[in-house]
Order: structure tokens, then sequence, then C-alpha cells
């Protein structure tokens, strides 16, 4: 049983390259990542591990691989997450709108796609700054933008909580 746990978490290869991977570090999963974001919740007393890979630096758990998009909704997106990513309301998408702004110089003639949109906070506010842009979020029970080429594709937050990464990003 020690044996199947230890190299559970020790044999483990990066998602993105496949290199070699160490431990970086362990949070009970009732609490955030980032330490300032942590409310009050009881531990659950369900160790979730992180890994660094040795090569490309990439951090990543395998301890969700095995969810269902309904497991993430029930477990993690649901009404208690606010309460520990607020900033993901407002504050980091409008960050996200500035920051594609001045590196697209303002050149409103860009066709962009938010995925993994979440709120679709950042393709609403691109429009009002006036883009043409759309969000999509397969966690979220939105419908598909319709299909079309897009000149840029964002993708904030997404390929670090993927299990599936470089999946994910083709």
């Amino acid at each position: 049983m020690i044996t199947e746990y230890f190299r559970k978490y020790t044999d483990v290869r990066c998602k993105i390259c496949g290199e070699e991977t160490s431990i970086f570090g362990v949070k009970d999963f009732s609490c955030a990542c980032e330490s300032q974001n942590n409310p009050t919740f009881s531990l659950s007393g369900h160790a979730i591990y992180y890994h660094k890979c040795k090569n490309c630096g990439f951090i990543f758990s395998t301890d969700f691989d095995s969810w269902s998009k309904d497991d993430f909704q029930e477990r993690i997106y649901n009404d208690n997450y606010v309460k520990v990513d607020g900033d993901y309301v407002s504050k980091r998408p409008i960050e996200c709108v500035r920051t594609v702004d001045n590196f697209l110089n303002r050149d409103k003639n860009h066709k962009i796609l938010d995925y993994g949109a979440g709120n679709d906070v950042f393709s609403r506010e691109m429009k009002i700054v006036g883009y043409d842009a759309c969000g999509w979020d397969p966690m979220w029970n939105r419908e598909k933008p319709e299909e079309r080429n897009f000149d840029l594709v964002t993708a904030f937050e997404v390929i670090e909580h993927s299990p599936t990464p470089v999946a994910t990003a083709q």
C-alpha cells in the first residue's frame, strides 16, 4: 500500500514535455493554492500533491485527472468558488483586457476567442473596448461560439488546470 502510494506521487512525468518531476508542494483540498485567498473552510484531510517539471518548470497536479465535468462543478466550481477566488469575478479579467489591448496596440481589427472564459467577463469587456470578442468555457453550460477564424485565442489560467494540457491547447 505504501509503495503504491509512494509510486503514485514520485513516478510522475510532466504533462507538457514528459520529463521527470519532483513534488513541488502539498495542500489540503479545502485550501486555495494562494495562501492570501484561504477562506475559513474545515480541513478535508485530503492532500493534493503538486509536481514541478525539472525540465520545463510546469507545475501541476494529477489528483483531478480522472474527474468529470460534473465532479469539477460539484467540488470546485460551485457557489463557494467566489470565496476562494474572488478576483475571477471581475478584477483579473479586467486586468487581462488591459494587457491584451496593450499587446494588440489598441488595434480593434482583431477577432478574439477567450477559451476557458469562465464567467465571460473578459470577452464582454473586450467588446465594450471595441473588439470582436467571444468566450467559451467547456466547464460552463454555454453554447460554443459559431465556428469561424480568430486572430487571437486567449486561454488565461486554463492549461495549468487541465488534466490534458497538450490536448487542450491543440
